[in-house]
């Protein structure tokens, strides 16, 4: 087969696939954001807000490192041959975890009672319920996307954000229109979801196992190892990524929060995309790729070409980004598009922080980079509590915006460790 037509079954298979996951995504993503901006007032959105960032803390510091791990060690020799027992194995673990976060939700919203504040009790509790459902999604993305099968990844993602609209609006129009009754909405749309991707995905395994004794310790070392390195790693990020919220409620207050949130939405959603683009697309040619130096030229040509299209869009976001705020969300944001240029800019520097990582899963040794979320998140609280003043947006998106510098520059001084050592080789 001609070069030319390798390219061209490519694309057709893969990128093509790709393209379509991430632009339903996005387009999903743009339209909940202005509908929800539209039919809340500042402090309504404070509230979902909120709410969205619980439960993106939940699957992704506590599923996301299995989901991940499944992902990067699917495809393996060892796993391959042990497929039944494997998935009898992770099944077990995403039931393990659900119990953690059942847990954890339960304390939170026992305290929440405790005090008189039932609104974030049902808070805490819907959000918990998101983040399982969540979770339990993202692993069959992860699966699918080990294997390659872009097409299913594509119609998960986009279903899981129409569902989650679908069912936030019918719990805003059937109750009072209350932020509280959306969030309880959306979370029953996300677990309608599961339920018939539970029943439809086509799996090469049986949802129950037939193997007697299996347990988490017949899984293979380096799977445990990596998965266990991945929590401490995915826990940190989810802490950078989703607590900053929480942080700043008390600090400029739910309007201003509320206003801070809808850019930053826009901001994430745009750089999300972007970066899950080229993680479906490179990470698992990355992975398979032989030998070393045709990795590193992948990982590379990922990295060039993610830099420009950031530098794209930051420019177009500081030239003309009152339009996107002003069709997306609503004029009281819209007067907010120096912030969206800060948010975009940092959201972007931290997603592209994230693909140097790439290398370091590939050796698994993701633990490594614990110390650049660490940065981010201590940079990010102290600029916050030190010098952030009331109400002030643009000193919180400054502080975003120097996190992510400094999470990108401590990435690179870690990465630049594995340019000296053969790639895959576990050096902890």
């Amino acid at each position: 087969m001609s070069l030319a037509k390798r390219l061209i079954r490519f694309f057709l298979s893969d990128v093509s696939w790709v393209i379509a996951g991430q632009l339903a995504a996005l387009c999903v993503g743009l339209i909940s954001l202005k509908i929800y901006t539209n039919i809340f007032n500042s402090e309504q959105y404070a509230y979902f807000a909120l709410f969205m960032a619980t439960s993106g803390w939940i699957w992704l510091g506590l599923y996301q490192p299995l989901n991940q791990a499944v992902f990067r060690f699917r495809s393996t020799e060892q796993l391959s041959n042990q497929q039944q027992a494997f998935f009898s194995i992770w099944q077990r673990l995403t039931q393990r975890l659900s119990v953690v976060c059942m847990l954890i939700g339960g304390l939170f919203c026992t305290a929440s009672a405790a005090i008189g504040h039932w609104r974030y009790f049902f808070l805490i509790l819907a959000a918990t319920g998101l983040g399982m459902v969540s979770g339990q999604l993202h692993a069959y993305v992860s699966y699918y996307l080990s294997q390659r099968m872009r097409r299913r990844v594509a119609w998960i993602q986009s279903l899981d954000g129409t569902s989650r609209l679908a069912g936030g609006l019918a719990g805003f129009a059937l109750f009072a229109n209350e932020a509280l009754a959306t969030v309880m909405g959306v979370t029953l749309g996300a677990f309608l979801l599961l339920i018939a991707v539970k029943k439809f995905a086509e799996l090469p395994f049986k949802p129950e196992s037939d193997f007697v004794g299996d347990s988490p310790t017949a899984l293979p070392i380096e799977f445990k190892h990596y998965m266990y390195k991945m929590f401490v790693l995915m826990l940190l990020n989810a802490c950078a990524l989703h607590l900053d919220k929480w942080l700043l409620l008390p600090l400029i207050g739910s309007q201003s929060l509320g206003i801070y949130a809808i850019v930053q939405t826009l901001a994430i959603t745009a750089t999300t995309v972007m970066y899950g683009f080229f993680e479906m697309l490179f990470f698992p040619l990355i992975f398979s790729a032989q030998p070393a130096p045709i990795k590193l030229r992948y990982m590379r040509a990922m990295n060039a070409t993610f830099g420009i299209a950031l530098v794209l869009v930051v420019t177009g976001c500081w030239l003309w980004g009152h339009m996107p705020l002003l069709w997306l969300t609503n004029p009281e944001a819209a007067s907010h598009a120096d912030l969206l240029t800060l948010l975009v800019a940092g959201s972007g520097i931290f997603q592209m922080a994230r693909l140097l990582m790439a290398e370091a899963q590939l050796a698994n040794m993701p633990h490594h980079y614990w110390p650049a979320y660490l940065i981010f998140a201590v940079t990010f609280s102290l600029w916050s509590l030190w010098v952030l003043q009331e109400g002030s947006l643009l000193q919180a998106g400054q502080g975003f915006l120097l996190s992510a510098l400094l999470f990108l520059l401590s990435t690179a001084i870690i990465s630049r460790q594995f340019h000296s050592h053969p790639l895959g080789q576990d050096r902890s």
